[in-house]
């Protein structure tokens, strides 16, 4: 029917139903769609899971994403799934450094962090600014570089909660 539009959803659906591999022209153009449909983070990170890594559609569904999150969470998926390393990875933690997030938000991101790198410190620092409970100073003492400032700094946090 001309003049009608499919939504992201409909084509996210074609692309479901289609018979599976990424080779099959039904996917391909599925794929194309909802590229021409997408409007939302949502949308968007839905389209990077969708396509093949390396992709120049998985690069123009990071960038989207990058261009449209908003909140600590949709910066923390931007930031897991730009290349390591990257402009995009730094600007989203840049953008997370901004959100006032929970000890266990940032835990996350010291996990999912290169061990011993930029990332893994500033969410340590993070950590150390929000935690408040045993188990949480516990957690930094434990992440934290063997007899530094914030190790210590945890310990006595520690003795005073005992």
């Amino acid at each position: 029917m001309k003049g009608f539009e499919q939504t992201f959803e409909q084509w996210l659906q074609v692309w479901r139903n289609a018979p599976a591999g990424s080779e099959s022209e039904i996917q391909k153009t599925a794929l194309e769609k909802m590229k021409g449909s997408a409007q939302t983070f949502d949308q968007w990170f839905r389209v990077w899971e969708k396509v093949p890594a390396g992709s120049e559609i998985e690069k123009t569904a990071l960038e989207k994403m990058k261009g449209s999150a908003q909140t600590f969470d949709q910066w923390f998926r931007v930031w897991e799934k730009a290349p390591v390393g990257s402009e995009i990875q730094k600007t989203a933690l840049e953008k997370m450094k901004g959100f006032e997030q929970t000890f266990e938000q940032w835990l996350q991101v010291w996990e999912k962090a290169p061990v011993d790198g930029e990332i893994q410190k500033t969410a340590l620092e993070k950590m150390k600014g929000s935690a408040q409970t045993f188990d949480q100073w516990l957690q930094v003492w434990e992440k934290a570089p063997v007899d530094g400032e914030i190790q210590k700094t945890a310990l006595e946090k520690m003795k005073g909660l005992i």
